[in-house]
């Protein structure tokens, strides 16, 4: 088989493929010009489309303030390229230097490199972002452009290039752009190994998928599925299980970054993240709905990756021993699969609804409410490719791939190169949404399903083309896919977004968090007016007095939500903040109980708990220390989880400050008799042992306090 020009009839001088001579019957001007100007004019389309939005974006709140996952890109891309990132109020240390890959850490090094080489600007990061949005548009073009024709390559890549999803997400800084250009480039080399065949050519398609894999784990899927693909096809005149080795190299080499970086960071192999388990969990775990949504019930909320060492310390109290980053991912791994095994129907259901919301006419949001940050924005609303368009498209496509080569059509049907394109891009698509649906659906998970979706349904529809297929297919085949995308879009209604309430209480949060209160004030009005007596917009507002020290109004504020959502933690966290601030310790060290008690995966409130009743117990100033309300707290403290030695240490500093010297050195020796082999030299123990003696002169602990503290 001769891969150079591998299909006979109908291909140009040149190689330009089975239809390219034929793409556009009756029509060769349209397909001449096309291929000297179609891509130019797409460009130029796509081009304007981003910069309309890229000078729009910047005036968003969030433009410089990022926040949830899109925080911790930036924190971690910013941390390796050595510069400084915001903290935000109740800022969490991800601590990523002892820590393994919570998210994939593909995007994070691509946004750390472009910081290293700006300055850490936000707007290089999102003009390169788009910038790689006209590559990507650039690459559907010439995907086409030789193996179907050049006209049909400039319908598909206007669909892609037109849809707002991806401009939108471009302007994130969220690994989306990044993983629809890694994708598409894996597949155009890919596409040139099958066709021209080399060792090389198969290592570089398996590199650039892996490292697609390395920006979002779920491309393994499609990228086994292409293996397959490779071992079934050959690549003469390599021998094919040289060939699929060939890839799994390139595969593997792509990913061994992320892998080397956990074993150093944690001493485990984890290949990819650490974070495998409890996304599963979340997706399929007793309290999954098919939503995205962090709540863990006993186990609390897992909301952002800031969230996971307090999860983490909350399922190592729940197990009764310490967990590795690698346990404790295994651990959700197998609470999950329990979880499916014990009821298959259920977790087929819940895939079920994934599925549906994945291919919902609504843009399903996660971190933002993304269909309403659309009608936000003059320059995005006007983008002409709606989803459900693009699906019916699609399906246009696939039944005409089917039903026009079965006609009694006059032209060719697809060639060789177009039918490698066809599979290749078939795989990749299905591969990537089998591999969505345990996990999570939301618009910026499909977003990258889209430029396939465009060049499945060019590749489809060409049949219907070169075959002069008569009207009444074209017709009947278009309604019929009409009518099934619609049907489709409006499968699942359980998503009754977009929440309108979320989307102006972020943009709130994010104007209040750099002092624009003009423009708080604004969005806290409109979300409180989208869903009236919410206690999250009082709290917001509540946290604009905090910051310009308005106590009086705060500390009202923080009660109006304690009176709708008794149990509020961050209520009750910045009441204790506030009470500390002006003096009043038991009361404090009361509110902060409550929170912990409220959500005992909040590490700031842990924090803050701990650091006061050493100040009272333990602070120079006599008016700084009350004994009594510090030992009365660690002793609710102690009383609902195990003791560990840090624990009892400022038990009995408390208790030695209100002159409790019998009970503190019976403290103190329980604290000693814990110790194991591997700790009689630890810090802490040395410190215990120091304490003791001065106890035992009836002398109360003296240190100063430490600093650090923060309203969440």
């Amino acid at each position: 088989m001769n891969h150079e020009a591998s299909d006979s009839e109908g291909s140009e001088p040149g190689g330009s493929g089975a239809l390219g001579a034929q793409s556009s019957p009756g029509f060769p001007g349209v397909e001449a010009w096309c291929r000297s100007w179609g891509l130019w004019l797409v460009l130029i389309l796509a081009g304007l489309a981003r910069l309309a939005y890229g000078i729009e974006h910047t005036n968003s709140p969030d433009y410089a303030w990022p926040s949830v996952d899109a925080q911790y890109h930036d924190v971690w891309a910013r941390s390796a390229a050595g510069l400084p990132y915001p903290q935000l109020a109740g800022f969490v240390d991800p601590e990523l230097a002892s820590t393994p890959s919570l998210r994939p850490a593909g995007y994070p090094w691509f946004l750390a490199l472009v910081y290293k080489l700006t300055g850490g600007s936000y707007l290089a990061a999102r003009w390169v972002q788009h910038l790689m949005g006209l590559l990507s548009v650039a690459l559907v073009w010439f995907a086409l452009r030789d193996r179907i024709g050049a006209w049909l390559g400039v319908a598909a890549a206007g669909l892609f290039a037109l849809h707002f999803a991806p401009v939108y997400f471009e302007g994130e800084l969220q690994a989306t752009g990044l993983l629809i250009f890694l994708n598409l480039l894996g597949l155009h080399l890919f596409m040139g190994a099958l066709e021209r065949g080399g060792a090389r050519r198969v290592i570089g398609a398996g590199l650039v998928l892996g490292l697609a894999t390395l920006v979002r784990p779920n491309v393994l899927l499609p990228a086994a599925l292409l293996g397959m693909y490779l071992l079934r096809r050959g690549v003469p005149p390599l021998p094919r299980p040289r060939v699929a080795l060939f890839f799994a190299l390139g595969l593997g080499m792509g990913i061994l970054p992320g892998t080397v970086r956990n074993w150093v960071r944690a001493g485990e192999f984890l290949p990819l993240t650490a974070t495998g388990g409890i996304n599963l969990y979340l997706g399929q775990g007793p309290n999954a709905d098919g939503l995205i949504q962090g709540n863990m019930g006993e186990l609390g909320r897992f909301q952002t990756c800031f969230d996971y060492s307090a999860v983490k310390r909350h399922v190592e109290r729940k197990v009764g021993e310490e967990l590795t980053f690698g346990e404790l991912d295994r651990w959700f791994m197998g609470q999950a699969l329990s979880s499916m095994a014990a009821d298959p129907g259920r977790a087929i259901s819940l895939m079920a609804v994934k599925a549906g919301l994945l291919f919902s006419g609504e843009e399903v949001g996660h971190n933002k409410e993304v269909g309403l940050e659309r009608k936000g924005s003059w320059a995005l609303r006007f983008l002409p490719v709606p989803f459900v368009g693009l699906l019916a498209l699609l399906i246009w496509g696939l039944i005409a791939a089917v039903a026009g080569s079965r006609s009694g059509g006059q032209g060719p049907g697809l060639g060789e190169r177009a039918r490698d394109l066809f599979a290749v891009h078939g795989l990749w698509t299905l591969g990537f949404v089998i591999s969505l649906v345990p996990f999570f659906a939301a618009s910026r998970y499909r977003t990258p399903l889209i430029p396939h979706f465009a060049v499945l349904a060019a590749l489809g529809l060409s049949v219907l083309w070169v075959r002069r297929s008569p009207r009444s297919l074209w017709l009947g085949s278009g309604v019929v896919a009409a009518v099934l995308a619609f049907c489709i879009t409006s499968l699942d209604q359980r998503y009754k977004g977009p929440h309108a309430y979320k989307y102006h209480l972020d943009r709130g949060m994010a104007a209040a968090d750099q002092d624009r209160l003009e423009l708080a004030q604004r969005e806290f009005a409109a979300a409180e007016s989208a869903d009236p007596g919410n206690p999250a917009v009082a709290g917001e507002v509540a946290k604009m007095y905090l910051r310009s020290e308005q106590w009086d109004l705060a500390r009202a504020g923080f009660e109006g939500v304690l009176a709708q959502d008794p149990g509020h933690p961050s209520a009750l966290y910045n009441l204790g903040w506030i009470a500390e601030r002006q003096g009043r310790w038991a009361e404090a060290l009361d509110s902060y109980l409550a929170a912990w008690e409220s959500q005992p995966t909040q590490a700031l409130t842990e924090q803050a708990l701990k650091r006061l009743v050493l100040q009272l117990g333990t602070h120079p100033e006599g008016r700084k220390r009350n004994g009594r309300a510090a030992a009365d707290c660690m002793q609710a403290w102690l009383a609902l989880r195990p003791s560990t030695l840090p624990d009892l240490a400022l038990l009995a500093a408390a208790q030695a400050e209100s002159g409790a010297f019998k009970q503190a050195l019976e403290t103190v020796d329980q604290a000693l008799s814990m110790v194991g082999v591997d700790q009689k030299n630890s810090a802490v123990v040395r410190g215990l042992q120091s304490a003791r003696k001065r106890y035992a002169m009836g002398q109360p602990l003296r240190m100063a306090p430490k600093s650090g503290r923060t309203s969440q």
